[in-house]
């Protein structure tokens, strides 16, 4: 089994940040499984040693709520500099934290996805 992060901003009486972790279905194509995660298509917010954020690639165009990540959150160490505004990670949209092996994007097994995010 192969796992993505998902970090998402819902709105109930007031914005909350949801962090989920998702179970990749090997029965389904991928791609279309990320980009629906996103609801819309694949942009890489930043690379790193085996793994890579993905953002929508129109979430500026389709006038979601840009969100500051908060301190606390698993997602703020993968913040990379060009995504800070007045000294502070920002995100639009659904994000994802998936594997990167340099070739395709997929997902973790359960222990890697948690040793990556401690």
């Amino acid at each position: 089994m192969k796992f993505i992060m998902k970090w998402n901003v819902e709105h109930h009486e007031a914005p909350v940040l949801m962090e989920t972790m998702v179970l990749l279905d090997d029965r389904h194509d991928r791609l279309s499984q990320l980009q629906s995660h996103l609801d819309d298509l694949i942009a890489v917010l930043c690379y790193g040693e085996g793994w890579a954020l993905l953002m929508g690639d129109n979430a500026l165009c389709n006038e979601l709520v840009a969100w500051r990540v908060p301190i606390g959150s698993k997602l703020y160490k993968f913040m990379p500099q060009q995504n800070y505004v007045n000294g502070c990670p920002v995100a639009v949209g659904p994000v994802l934290l998936v594997h990167d092996d340099g070739v395709d994007f997929s997902g973790f097994t359960q222990l890697e996805l948690m040793q990556l995010l401690r």
